[in-house]
């Protein structure tokens, strides 16, 4: 096996579309489902894998649901890596100091960002410079204010982005920014950039994937055991009720539809994926979406298993749509 890696930015935004296009993406290659899929399956330089699942029995070794968004018209075109969802992290040791409670409601919320601020606390991260980190919590307000339902037929294109409830979600955005929520110069952050100083223990609140956690139990870190995992507050009026979430199993191994080798690349990106599965469960990256019966939760994050947990009231999710 060859691997080739690069920046996943750019890859995302271009180098898997030029090399698609010319039928050099590799025998096995990475991608997202959803609609960023959906391009390369409608291209035709997706294989189906409906055949190799039923030869290997390998439908009963994945999570319920793992396949959603890996599916286009009755057919699956990919192997799924991992399940994340969204959560509040909350240095519960910064909360404590300043007699702030951990927020429930956007207006708990809110109390807390002007009690941080009044400080000389920056509240919340945001590294601005990579849009999806502005869309990560500008979509989890969506799934409150309009609910998973709507959102999800929006996404499919089954109903309209232009309505009141997702306006709404802007707006609070707007409103945290304008509270002093987030970091100066937060526009010339990126997300990496700007977690370090919750790693830190400068900053008490982060907004993101459940891959945050594994950030949170890294010994090498000021915050390890000191983090307190909460859904986005609840918004007045809101249709989403909290225990609905951003999230989903939307990253994919896909094998390319011309390669040489289709048995081999199965073969590789079903052992891969599991593997990965399982390993980026045990330190904190991410949930499962393959059937780990055998793992020790001892030797899972601590703050990832507290997320499980959280979420297996969940209600609905909502693909990120960055």
């Amino acid at each position: 096996i060859e691997a080739v890696a690069t920046q996943e930015v750019e890859y995302q935004n271009t180098k898997l579309k030029v090399a698609a296009a010319t039928g050099s993406q590799g025998d096995v290659f990475m991608s997202w489902g959803g609609g960023y899929a959906k391009t390369y399956v409608d291209a035709g330089v997706v294989l189906p894998l409906d055949e190799f699942f039923d030869k290997n029995g390998t439908r009963d070794e994945m999570l319920d649901g793992a396949l959603e968004y890996g599916t286009y018209d009755g057919k699956a075109y990919g192997l799924p890596l991992k399940q994340w969802a969204g959560a509040l992290f909350c240095n519960k040791e910064m909360f404590d100091e300043y007699n702030v409670k951990i927020p429930e409601t956007w207006d708990e919320l809110l109390t807390a960002v002007e009690t941080f601020k009044s400080k000389d606390i920056t509240p919340m991260v945001l590294g601005a410079k990579d849009g999806w980190h502005i869309g990560m919590i500008q979509n989890a307000l969506a799934v409150r204010t309009a609910g998973t339902e709507y959102m999800n037929q929006a996404l499919s294109g089954e109903a309209s982005f232009d309505t009141p409830e997702i306006v709404e979600s802007a707006k609070l955005l707007v409103e945290l920014n304008e509270k002093g929520a987030f970091p100066n110069g937060t526009m010339g952050l990126g997300a990496e950039e700007s977690q370090e100083e919750f790693y830190m223990g400068m900053i008490p609140m982060y907004f993101g994937g459940s891959w945050v956690a594994a950030g949170c139990d890294n010994p090498e870190n000021e915050i390890e055991g000191k983090v307190v995992v909460t859904q986005m507050p609840e918004v007045n009026g809101g249709k989403g009720d909290k225990n609905s979430y951003s999230g989903g199993v939307i990253d994919f191994f896909m094998i390319n539809a011309n390669t040489k080798y289709p048995d081999e690349a199965f073969k590789f990106a079903e052992g891969m994926t599991k593997y990965m599965s399982e390993e980026c469960y045990k330190i904190g990256d991410s949930l499962p979406a393959w059937r780990l019966d055998n793992v020790d939760e001892s030797e899972v994050s601590p703050t990832l298993i507290s997320l499980k947990e959280m979420i297996q009231s969940a209600e609905g999710y909502v693909l990120a749509w960055d």
